[in-house]
C-alpha cells in the first residue's frame, strides 16, 4: 500500500502561518520556513480570511464571474444623427 507523501497541516502550523504573514513575510518565504508549498500557505490563509496584506478580511465577498464593473467615468453621449438634428430644428420632435 502506498503512503501519501503529503504532510498534514495542523492548527499550530496554521497559527504560525498567520503570525508570519502578519509580520509581512511573503507566501513563498513562509512556505520555505515551514517546509510546505507557497500555494498551501496561500490556500490555508485564504480559508482563514487573511488577505494579501496580512490583515484579516471581514465580509469579503468573492467577485462573480462575468460581473460588470461599474465605472465612475460618465458614459459619452451618442452623437445626434443628421435626421434627428433636422427634425429638432424644424420642431418636429
Amino acid at each position: 500500500m502506498k503512503k501519501d507523501g503529503r504532510r498534514k497541516v495542523n492548527a499550530t502550523t496554521v497559527a504560525r502561518m498567520k503570525q508570519l504573514r502578519k509580520q509581512g513575510l511573503s507566501y513563498a518565504k513562509i512556505g520555505n520556513k515551514l517546509g510546505i508549498s507557497m500555494l498551501t500557505v496561500y490556500n490555508y490563509l485564504k480559508k482563514e480570511g487573511i488577505g494579501s496584506t496580512g490583515k484579516v478580511v471581514k465580509d469579503a465577498k468573492p467577485a462573480k464571474k462575468n460581473q460588470k464593473i461599474k465605472s465612475s467615468v460618465p458614459k459619452k453621449k451618442k452623437k445626434e444623427s443628421f435626421l434627428a438634428k433636422l427634425k429638432r430644428s424644424l420642431g418636429m420632435s
